[in-house]
């Protein structure tokens, strides 16, 4: 019960951690025009001004765009968006700005540091920087990031999707279905984690060095504003929790039924076996007035290991069936009898009196 209750626990987990992260990643996937706000970062270049052969640029060139002039560049998870400014004083940034390209998914991702510095932003110097980690991300990282984040979600996206096939089909082939998904989920997890952590040191990362960056280069001169989603971060860590329980859920499941497949308690029984599985004990042939007290005739097993007669039931070996004809509780013996000074043991109980080896209550084992 308590496995089949993780196994469905941990499908809802990550189903609901599929779907979030799909709608996470569909952003900038849609057509140009107003600006998908899924955004991890916004960078807005429309304060930049540039002079040359007496045309005046306004923002900076998109390098996949034919080198344009772009006032916003919108950064998601496969891809980026640029365009221009509509209306400056909308607070509403689908209102704010028109998008008119968006580059391929998963192949173009934001890589316009080399071009920038060329209009003298040059994100190499950390600026602003909150702790050490934004100290150390260099542009060789902020240019690499991406496409480690890339991988490591598309490997979480699969993983989750095979972990809901694995876990499904564990409801038909049971045990080794379950590790399987245990083990896709787990992947699933690390994934989603290792994404989350690079996404929140990135991003932040890259507007603590865009944001409020002045421009004084030549004929170019402004300043940059720019801010991060922590909307969308938080998404990022929800996926990544939805995931890590989910695969708590499912190695929980895999253990109960790892172990539990190997505990015959949790099994069906045969007839003519106890609960601790297998005939426990010696079988053994008896009187057929037993005690004198049961009429029972045949084979019959002597269960346990600790010298105690705890329980006889019949059976038939090499019969047509095996069946329980009773159950029959014996009179318990100390571990090893009691000693009655001449090396022999007495039995206690009817038959009191009598060394093992004078009771006549069971013949040698019969083997067939």
């Amino acid at each position: 019960m308590a496995r089949n209750m993780a196994v469905i626990a941990a499908e809802i987990l990550t189903i609901l951690a599929l779907i979030v992260a799909c709608i996470f990643s569909f952003g900038g996937m849609k057509p140009v025009g107003e600006l998908d706000t899924r955004y991890l970062a916004l960078i807005d270049t429309s304060n930049i001004t540039s002079t040359v052969s007496q045309v005046t640029y306004h923002g900076l060139p998109d390098s996949h765009d034919f080198s344009k002039h772009k006032d916003v560049f919108a950064i998601y998870l496969y891809a980026y968006c640029s365009g221009t400014l509509e209306d400056k004083n909308s607070k509403d940034d689908a209102k704010r700005y028109k998008i008119n390209f968006c580059s391929k998914p998963g192949s173009e991702l934001f890589d316009q540091y080399r071009l920038w510095k060329v209009w003298g932003v040059d994100l190499a110097t950390p600026r602003k920087a909150k702790n050490e980690v934004d100290k150390s991300i260099g542009v060789a990282a902020i240019k690499k990031m991406p496409r480690v984040i890339l991988v490591g979600f598309n490997t979480a996206m699969l993983s989750l999707g095979l972990t809901v096939l694995a876990g499904l089909s564990s409801y038909f082939f049971r045990h080794w279905s379950l590790i399987t998904a245990a083990v896709f989920s787990t992947i699933s997890s690390i994934s989603i984690l290792t994404v989350s952590s690079l996404c929140q040191s990135l991003y932040p990362t890259l507007i603590h060095r865009t944001n409020d960056y002045t421009i004084s280069f030549g004929s170019s001169n402004g300043t940059l504003t720019s801010r991060y989603s922590a909307r969308q971060l938080s998404i990022l860590w929800l996926v990544s929790c939805l995931s890590t329980l989910a695969s708590i859920c499912l190695i929980f499941g895999a253990l109960r039924s790892h172990y539990g497949a190997r505990n015959p308690k949790n099994g069906p029984r045969r007839s003519g076996e106890d609960k601790t599985g297998g005939l426990g004990g010696l079988v053994r042939r008896t009187t057929d007035r037993f005690f004198d007290t049961v009429d029972v005739s045949g084979t019959y097993q002597k269960l346990g290991g600790d010298g105690r007669d705890a329980l006889v039931r019949a059976i038939s070996i090499g019969g047509e069936s095996r069946k329980n004809i009773s159950e029959v509780e014996l009179i318990e013996q100390n571990e090893n009898g009691r000693d009655d000074g001449t090396g022999g043991s007495l039995v206690h109980g009817p038959h009191r009196g009598l060394r093992d080896e004078e009771d006549t209550r069971y013949e040698p084992m019969r083997h067939h």
